[in-house]
């Protein structure tokens, strides 16, 4: 399996931190999708989204294919999916002022990108599994290491499309402490005993994950 994937940022065109489309972006259907959102929060992490996703796909495809001839639709589950690529699974998410998108032939993906931040008291302990929570009392950094378990939680729950629906502790994610500045490997293990691989790596302020339930993946 061959996984492309790209960050972007409100300041990679001028229309997006204002919230407005840009020019040639939306498809008709998606532009429909967009009058309806209320807040102007959702409408920058939703353009910000399409925009990331959609320069992705028309690399892929040697950017022949114009941003707004690209539809992406979401699924009941609410995972995204494109028509005009359907032997690809997309996963997308935002945090701050940043967005990550990803895409593999072959099989399912999920990704998830979280601002470096404290958690509120007891996070780690309603969320994370027993021996993530020793990894986290025994770190140094420990901000750091819950984001990145946290990210690697929720994109182990897209990748099998159930998102927050299921419990976090559902899935054990025992990521290391060392700061990964490339993709580093991780693994991922389900309550019924499924497994995944995952990897993750630090953007800055951000730490960035994507887990796959492919057994063999290779990152381009």
């Amino acid at each position: 399996m061959i996984i492309h994937w790209l960050t972007q940022t409100l300041d990679d065109h001028p229309d997006l931190r204002r919230g407005v489309p840009p020019e040639g972006l939306l498809s008709g259907y998606e532009f429909d999708i967009f009058t309806h959102l209320k807040t102007d929060k959702r409408r920058r992490d939703w353009l910000l989204g399409r925009w990331t996703a959609k320069n992705l796909l028309q690399s892929i495809n040697g950017g022949k294919t114009p941003l707004d001839a690209i539809s992406i639709f979401n699924r009941p589950d609410g995972s995204p999916y494109c028509p005009e690529y359907p032997h690809y699974s997309l996963s997308i998410s935002h945090s701050g002022d940043r967005a990550l998108v990803a895409v593999a032939q072959g099989g399912e993906i999920g990704v998830d990108i979280e601002h470096i931040e404290p958690r509120f008291p007891g996070f780690v302990d309603d969320y994370f599994t027993g021996s993530e929570q020793a990894m986290v009392y025994l770190s140094s950094d420990r901000d750091r290491l819950i984001n990145a378990i946290w990210s690697a939680k929720e994109s182990a729950l897209k990748a099998i499309r159930a998102g927050l629906t299921l419990d976090a502790r559902a899935v054990s994610c025992p990521i290391e402490s060392p700061v990964a500045l490339d993709w580093t490997p991780f693994s991922v293990t389900y309550t019924e005993a499924r497994h995944a691989k995952g990897w993750w790596r630090q953007e800055g302020e951000y730490v960035l994950t994507l887990v796959t339930l492919d057994k063999e993946t290779q990152h381009d």
